[in-house]
């Protein structure tokens, strides 16, 4: 171990001796012949290395383009090398490509020799598969047995979005009250694995649902999606509903694909309609109380006309008597009717009378009035007296309108008041557009008022661009004027700019100033002016910047204050609702006393809609502030739930429940819950109860409780019989078993009906005329028809009901073929009769079944087949109309006889023959030397197959002859014809030849006679 030890320690020692020795021998080293030398060893170095790689690397590949490039699955990508042969020989290249799985080339790399020191450029191309995913792939080319002789391309695979949603399948029509399903498909066309949202919505507002609204769906996947719709059974009328299935992905908001649905939703038979003009009138009798007191009133009201055939209408309102003051759901007594028509209107009693901005923007009270219109003139008056206040004011009203065209108006106004003092006021207004989507509303006013002569005007532009909408008004009233509006100076302006599909820019400004003659009996000389700018992004967010300065501009003001408020809102909407948060902030500052105080205040709203059965609002809010005049720093807090319930399709649930607490040095708290339940029948009768309690603290009244029942139901009052339409009510039953057929579909006049339990249907105000009754045959069933011909024609009166019973039964076939013949060897026991041999069918004919009020027609197929289908029971006719028949040849039996019974199928086999022709020995005579024509001659007309058939134009009959093998024999024969029967012949080229048809007739026996004539002709 010793020895070990010390041998180790003298080696070490050793080495590090020698490596001092080579330092310093380094380090005596001249740097100059250091550097000489360095150089010399690389010089000798790189001409051995040029060598080495030139024997190694004969053939250069490099990328001409970019090494990198994007592509879209399913596209083709072309890229380009240069491989250079780096030695003085011919070099044979043969190349590779190396591509990503599935990926495929267009054309495979060939072999191909390259010249000395020469270059070529290879273009590849190949194609991205459509199913290829997002990603990054690499795709090699190289050539064979050379080292780095390899180039690599990069393609990035991008992101593609696509979607594709079809309808499948659905019915046709289906029963109101019932819910039908429908069929969609969606496709993922795109290469992205994303979540897709349904969105289904029903033309006609039915409530329509999907196995899943949200699912995940990959790349080049489909998913079925079946629809649900429940109809309404309360239709008065057929509705076509369009039911809309849209599709997105979440990725991709902006891009949506839709399907669509259509479906015939058709009301089910109902009782017979009332066939008289009834004015509608609705009553309701009510109940209200509260805290010891109640009282009872009844309300009746009317709207409708007392003609079925005028456009004049009737409106009337009585409600009595007042009972407001015994309960807060209780109301006012109220009393109005009115007439209106195209060319005047009258009315009289409590409303709302109103004339123009500058006189009378409105005013409530009970009085009467009317206007009549003449042509481009209207004129009306009116006068009324303030209700519920005192002591009572008189006011008259009148004017003249002339209306020059859309848009353009000139009216001239009057307006009397008597109250402490007479008032009488003019103005003259007009309307008249300024731009395209820009209407300009001007007016100006004169008022005389105990001695005081003052005027007014007004201003008002609106309208609308493409991006830009915008309000802008200008009111002002003299210190004397007595109008509406009365020492007033009044200016709003707001805009809304959407310079981008989801961002919009808003900005409101009011300036308003009373008491301009600054009446030191007023007190005060206010001004309040206000401005709010902000910007919004859709529904997501939005940022709202508003300043509020009130002040008192008299010489001494009592009050100078300015409020200054940045408001946040965010929202977003999902499926089943949507949810709204807002935020101010803020500092109200009285200039006066040099106070600040600022105030915050916060507030969420909550939608939710779960179903179509139930909806809920829940809001809360809270605001802290601190008083401006006893610098109380105070809090409230507020919260709200509204909800709606559907129940049992006819129970409808209200409730409003809400509490606020403010906490200061007195806190104060206030609910109040609001209750609301209506039961609605089925007669069109409605129960309404209601029931509410406020509450608020400290007070020494305690809870405040009210209620009310109401009752209300529709009455009609029979005024005269309907004559304008009538009515069509019927059956439809099988006649073989008796019973009555539900949920067949009938159509007459453009309307639609379907039979109930009992096979009843019914029209109800079809216009006097003739009418169509259809009926849909797909909804009586397979193998059925009716026993009628339809569609069945019948007569509507008005004021009358008429009456259609229709029968079904199950429907018969008839079916056969049409065999060709040719001739056979003679028979053994007959030689001088000949066997048929069967060809083959028969193609083209043309045959036609009829009953003497019905007629079918069928064309044999290329195998001589033919078939009737859903024919009625009964007696029926089967023929040959064209048989379009060879040379030579004729129909065994051209025409049967057939009775078919309900459900009967029945089959019939035609044979077409060919004739036997005489062969005629003439004595022998002399030779005559002759040319052989060299088409066939004219053959006799009397061998000639004669068929009758119906002229193109079904105004008659033709005499048809078949036929001939070439076109000279026809028109010969043609020719001969004509001089024979004075009739005219026309000769057509048929498939097997050539055939003539005969004349013009005006009836089939003229026709058959003919060719009994021309049969017998020697």
């Amino acid at each position: 171990m010793l020895l070990t030890q010390g041998a180790t320690t003298s080696g070490a020692q050793s080495i590090l001796s020698k490596y001092d020795r080579l330092v310093k021998l380094e380090r005596n080293i001249d740097p100059v012949f250091r550097n000489r030398f360095f150089f010399a060893c690389v010089g000798l170095l790189v001409p051995l290395w040029i060598g080495w790689s030139a024997q190694n690397h004969h053939v250069d590949v490099k990328l001409t383009g970019s090494s990198h490039i994007e592509s879209l699955p399913g596209k083709i990508l072309a890229f380009s090398v240069r491989v250079s042969n780096l030695m003085n020989a011919v070099q044979r290249v043969e190349p590779y490509l190396v591509l990503p799985a599935t990926w495929r080339t267009l054309s495979k790399p060939a072999p191909f020799d390259l010249p000395p020191a020469a270059s070529e450029l290879r273009l590849i191309t190949l194609s991205v598969p459509a199913e290829a995913s997002v990603g990054q792939y690499e795709v090699r080319y190289g050539v064979k047995d050379t080292l780095a002789a390899e180039v690599t391309l990069g393609v990035t695979v991008l992101a593609v979005r696509q979607l594709e949603v079809r309808f499948l399948e659905g019915p046709r029509f289906v029963v109101a009250g019932e819910q039908y399903r429908a069929i969609f498909i969606l496709y993922n066309r795109g290469n992205v694995r994303d979540d897709i949202r349904l969105t289904v919505r029903s033309s006609a507002g039915f409530a329509a649902t999907a196995d899943s609204m949200t699912f995940r769906l990959g790349p080049r996947d489909s998913r079925v999606i079946p629809v649900v719709v429940r109809t309404l059974s309360t239709l008065p009328e057929k509705v076509q509903d369009v039911l809309e299935v849209a599709a997105r992905m979440v990725q991709d908001s902006v891009t949506i694909v839709r399907a669509t649905s259509s479906v015939d939703v058709v009301p089910r038979a109902a009782r017979s309609e009332d066939q008289f003009h009834r004015y509608p009138l609705h009553a309701r009798f009510r109940v209200a109380g509260g805290e010891g007191a109640s009282g009872t009133q009844l309300e009746l009201l009317g709207s409708g006309n007392f003609s079925g055939q005028s456009n004049d209408r009737v409106e009337f309102f009585v409600r009595t008597p007042d009972i407001q003051a015994k309960s807060v759901l209780g109301q006012r007594d109220e009393y109005r009717l009115s007439y209106r028509s195209d060319a005047f209107e009258l009315y009289a009693g409590d409303r709302k009378y109103d004339l123009s901005p500058l006189t009378e923007y409105g005013r409530y009270g009970f009085g009467g009035g009317g206007r009549v219109r003449m042509g481009d003139v209207t004129a009306g008056a009116f006068v009324n007296e303030n209700r519920f206040f005192q002591p009572r004011q008189p006011q008259q009203g009148g004017f003249v309108n002339y209306r020059f065209k859309p848009k353009t108006e000139l009216t001239f106004n009057v307006l009397r008041k008597e109250d402490l003092q007479e008032r009488t006021m003019f103005s003259l207004r007009g309307l008249l557009p300024v731009l395209a989507n820009s209407d300009m509303d001007v007016e100006y006013g004169r008022g005389l008022s105990a001695g005081w002569n003052d005027g007014a005007y007004a201003l008002r532009l609106n309208g609308y661009e493409r991006q830009l909408a915008y309000d802008v008004r200008v009111v002002h009233s003299g210190a004397h004027y007595p109008g509406y509006y009365h020492d007033l100076d009044f200016k709003t302006a707001n805009f809304n700019f959407a310079p981008g599909r989801n961002i919009r820019i808003e900005g409101y400004y009011r300036d308003e100033e009373r008491n301009l003659g600054r009446d030191t009996t007023l007190g005060y000389a206010p001004r309040d002016r206000f401005y709010q700018l902000g910007f919004g992004y859709a529904d997501f967010v939005s940022v709202f910047y508003r300043s509020n300065i009130q002040q008192d501009l008299m010489p001494n003001p009592r009050y100078r204050r300015g409020e200054r408020t940045l408001q946040v809102r965010s929202g977003y909407g999902f499926s089943a609702g949507n949810v709204l948060v807002n935020m101010d902030y803020g500092t109200t500052r009285d200039e006066l006393l040099g106070k600040n105080n600022p105030f915050q205040r916060l507030s969420l709203a909550l939608n939710l809609r779960p179903g179509e059965k139930h909806n809920y609002n829940f809001g809360i809010e809270y605001a802290k502030d601190k008083n401006i005049f006893s610098d109380e720093v105070q809090e409230r807090i507020s919260a709200s739930l509204n909800t709606w319930l559907m129940l049992l399709h006819n129970i409808q649930v209200t409730t409003t429940i809400y509490g606020a607490r403010t906490n200061a040095v007195i806190s104060q708290t206030f609910y109040l819950i609001d209750l609301t339940v209506e039961q609605s029948f089925a007669w069109g009768h409605t129960l309404l109860f209601r029931g509410r309690q406020t509450s608020f603290t400290p007070s020494a009244l305690g809870p405040d409780r009210s209620y009310m029942v109401e009752y209300s139901m529709p009455i009609g009052v029979p005024i005269e019989r309907i004559k304008t339409s009538g009515s069509l009510r019927g059956k439809v039953i099988d006649i073989e078993s008796g019973k009555s057929l539900q949920n067949v579909l009938l159509y007459a006049g453009g309307s639609v009906s379907i039979t109930d339990e009992d096979g009843e249907f019914s029209f109800q105000a079809l216009k006097p005329d003739t009418h169509y009754v259809q009926i849909d045959m797909a909804s009586v069933g397979l193998n059925r028809v009716p026993t009628q011909v339809m569609p069945r024609q019948i007569g509507i009166k008005g004021g009358e009901e008429s009456r259609l019973d229709v029968g079904v039964i199950r429907s018969a076939f008839v079916s056969g073929t049409i065999m060709l013949y040719s001739l056979g060897e003679a028979l053994p026991s007959d030689t001088a009769r000949q066997a048929f041999l069967e060809v083959g069918g028969h193609a083209n004919a043309l045959l036609e079944l009829s009953s003497g009020v019905e007629v079918h027609r069928r064309v044999t197929d290329n195998r001589g087949r033919f078939s009737f289908g859903d024919l009625r029971p009964g007696q029926w006719t089967l023929r040959v109309l064209d048989g379009n028949l060879p040379p030579n040849h004729y129909v065994e039996k051209e025409s049967f006889d057939v009775m078919i019974d309900p459900g009967e199928r029945k089959q019939y086999a035609m044979r077409v023959l060919p004739r036997r022709r005489r062969i005629q020995i003439i004595e022998e005579g002399k030779t005559i030397q002759q040319a052989q024509p060299t088409q066939e001659q004219t053959p006799d007309l009397a061998r000639k197959t004669c068929t009758v058939v119906p002229r193109n134009d079904r105004s008659g009959f033709v005499v048809q002859l078949a036929a001939w093998s070439s076109e000279q024999s026809a028109r010969s024969a043609a020719r001969v014809a004509e001089k024979l029967t004075n009739a005219t012949a026309m000769v057509e080229r048929i498939a097997r030849g050539f055939r003539i048809r005969l004349g013009a007739f005006k009836t089939r026996e003229e026709a058959e006679a003919m060719c009994r004539r021309l049969s017998n002709l020697k």
